[in-house]
C-alpha cells in the first residue's frame, strides 16, 4: 500500500484525477465501498498531463495516458535508461513478466484479440454473465475472479 511507502519517508506524486481519489471515499464499480487512503499518504506533488523530474543524474517523464487502465494512470520514462514503467497499462507490467518490444507487440496483439472476440460475442447478443462465462481470455491470463472483472470491465465499455 501506498502509506507504507508514505510511512518510510518516500515522496508520494500522482495524477489530480489519482490524488482526488486518494482523499476521498468513493464506490468502485466492481469492487464496492473503498476508503479514502489516510492523509500520510496524499501525494504531495499532483500533476494534469505531464511532469518531468531530475533525479540522480537521471530526467524523468511522468506522463498521464489516461483514460487507459483507470483515468489516472500514469506512465514513468526514465529518459537517460531508456526505461519505461507503466504500471497495470503495459510493457512493465504491474503484474508479470517484463517485456521487450517484441513482447509488447505479442501482448497487444492478444488483447486486441481478446477485444474483438468480446465485441463480437455482444454484436450477437450475448449477456454479460454469457460473455464471462465463455472465458475469452483464455491462453492470456486463467479464468478467476480478477479476470472475469476485467472481462466484465472490457464488456461494460463496448456495450453501449
Amino acid at each position: 500500500m501506498v502509506w507504507a511507502f508514505a510511512r518510510g519517508g518516500a515522496l508520494i506524486i500522482a495524477q489530480e484525477n489519482a490524488g482526488l481519489r486518494m482523499r476521498s471515499g468513493q464506490i468502485m464499480s466492481l469492487y464496492g465501498p473503498q476508503k479514502a487512503y489516510p492523509p500520510i499518504a496524499w501525494p504531495a506533488i499532483t500533476f494534469d498531463t505531464a511532469l518531468r523530474l531530475r533525479w540522480n543524474g537521471d530526467e524523468i517523464d511522468v506522463i498521464h495516458v489516461g483514460p487507459a487502465h483507470t483515468d489516472d494512470d500514469a506512465v514513468v520514462f526514465f529518459r537517460q535508461q531508456n526505461v519505461i514503467a507503466t504500471g497495470d497499462t503495459i510493457v512493465v507490467p504491474g503484474h508479470g513478466e517484463v517485456a521487450d518490444r517484441v513482447g509488447l507487440q505479442d501482448y497487444r496483439d492478444r488483447l486486441v484479440s481478446i477485444r474483438d472476440g468480446i465485441v463480437d460475442e455482444i454484436t450477437r447478443g450475448l449477456s454479460e454473465d454469457e460473455v464471462v462465462a465463455l472465458h475469452p481470455t483464455e491462453g492470456l491470463a486463467k479464468a478467476g475472479r480478477g479476470t472475469d472483472r476485467w472481462v466484465r470491465i472490457v464488456y461494460r465499455e463496448y456495450h453501449r
